[in-house]
């Protein structure tokens, strides 16, 4: 399935060059990944359902609860596939381009039932997708430069999010339908999702080395993840309810961007340049992370990033809404803000505290552990944008935003002094 020869290289290259191949072909293939969920938020929708035990229902909220419904699905089932994937490059490889062409082939049948029925095959599009992150991150964990590649990789879906909504717009403007948009751009991004993810699987495994200072990276059984739950498990649920919060405000920012722009005033191509942006300042930022050699000071910084993007969400939320800050400007920064603190946890955090307490494992079932709660807030959020639909968007925007500096602050500074406590214990045996 792969190439001998590059594997060989790849295993004999410098530890720059390495990285350098890791973070761009998990970049591109996450990027191309979102490709298969995204476009369809650029399309209007512009209808609604009478549905049963629901009421009425805003179609396209309809179809983003019924993704995301897929996705979190997908995430309790990953917290065991993704603990116990045999690390293997050609399954995960192939694992992967399975479930991408299924999320594809999905939106036919979006397209050919009538809404809004079809919602149920958007869960089935959402339902693979779930499944990738677990699968690229696979390749990124436990390593020297995890951070910088982590932060490449969380990039990707910060700046995939925006573009992809982009393509979705150059082909409604191409005269393609609402109902096939999705699908066609699922064909804009096949093949290179095909090219990157073949590259991907010549990654080699970590090295001696970064076993020695992240901890051996092996697959989770049931009892192993019981036991690390035992262990950490209130620490866990504090950090795991603060990205709760996180998660359903930046799928509330993403996925109303054009109304929030359109109330603001302001042009909706500002937000699409300005992710692109964010990932970079993201990327620069949280890429210095691997410079701290300790873990368990490593791990307190994470938490403390995540504090602070939270503190910066509610300082340009309060300016916002004093007129003392324009809209575009805004949106660039409590964006910034939830991604600084959603991509410290999602992609640091637990990858740190594994290697501080030198526990045998991944970061894998953790990460969809978090992920799956964190959908269930998002829906949620939809739902409740969907029963009051007559609110002001902004404001509602604004109420999400002041809930969750309130509270995050709260639960990260808890789960801080937990996590001080717990490690210091087992240091001292």
């Amino acid at each position: 399935m792969f190439n001998t020869s590059l594997q060989n290289k790849l295993q004999k290259t410098s530890p720059f060059w390495l990285n350098l191949f890791i973070v761009t072909t998990a970049f591109m293939t996450y990027f191309s990944a979102y490709g298969f969920r995204k476009p369809f938020t650029a399309a209007e929708y512009d209808a609604s359902y009478m549905l049963p035990l629901l009421g009425t229902m805003n179609y396209k909220i309809l179809l983003i609860i019924s993704q995301i419904f897929g996705y979190m699905a997908a995430k309790f089932w990953g917290i065991k596939l993704i603990a116990e994937v045999k690390k293997d490059n050609a399954i995960i490889i192939r694992t992967l381009i399975f479930l991408l062409t299924i999320s594809a082939f999905a939106w036919v049948f979006v397209a050919s039932v009538p809404p809004p029925y079809n919602a149920i095959f958007i869960a089935l599009n959402g339902f693979p997708l779930g499944l990738i992150w677990g699968l690229v991150f696979s390749f990124v964990e436990g390593r020297k430069h995890t951070e910088v590649l982590g932060a490449g990789l969380s990039a990707s879906y910060i700046f995939a999010a925006s573009f992809s909504q982009q393509v979705g717009n150059w082909l409604l403007d191409l005269g393609i339908s609402e109902e096939w948009m999705p699908f066609m751009a699922s064909m804009v991004y096949y093949t290179p999702m095909l090219i990157f993810a073949w590259l991907l699987g010549h990654i080699p495994p970590p090295s001696e080395e970064d076993e020695a200072l992240r901890s051996e990276r092996k697959p989770m059984n049931a009892s192993e993840r019981r036991k690390f739950l035992k262990t950490f498990g209130i620490g866990i649920a504090l950090i795991t309810l603060a990205y709760v919060f996180l998660n359903a405000y930046r799928e509330l920012r993403s996925n109303f961007a054009k109304e929030i722009s359109a109330a603001l005033h302001f042009e909706y191509e500002l937000f699409t340049f300005s992710e692109p942006l964010i990932s970079i300042v993201l990327l620069i930022f949280l890429g210095l992370f691997y410079k701290i050699k300790n873990n368990k000071t490593a791990f307190q910084v994470t938490i403390w990033t995540s504090i602070g993007g939270s503190l910066l969400v509610g300082l340009a939320t309060l300016l916002v809404s004093l007129n003392l800050l324009a809209g575009w400007i805004w949106m660039i920064l409590v964006g910034l803000g939830i991604y600084i603190g959603y991509v410290a946890i999602s992609a640091f955090t637990f990858d740190r505290l594994l290697a501080a307490t030198r526990w045998v494992g991944t970061v894998g079932f953790l990460i969809y552990l978090i992920d799956a709660c964190a959908y269930i807030g998002s829906i949620i959020i939809f739902f409740i944008k969907n029963y009051f639909a007559g609110f002001d968007i902004v404001l509602f925007v604004e109420g999400v935003g002041y809930a969750l500096v309130v509270a995050n602050i709260l639960l990260l500074i808890i789960s801080s002094w937990y996590f001080h406590k717990k490690i210091s214990m087992i240091e001292k045996g």
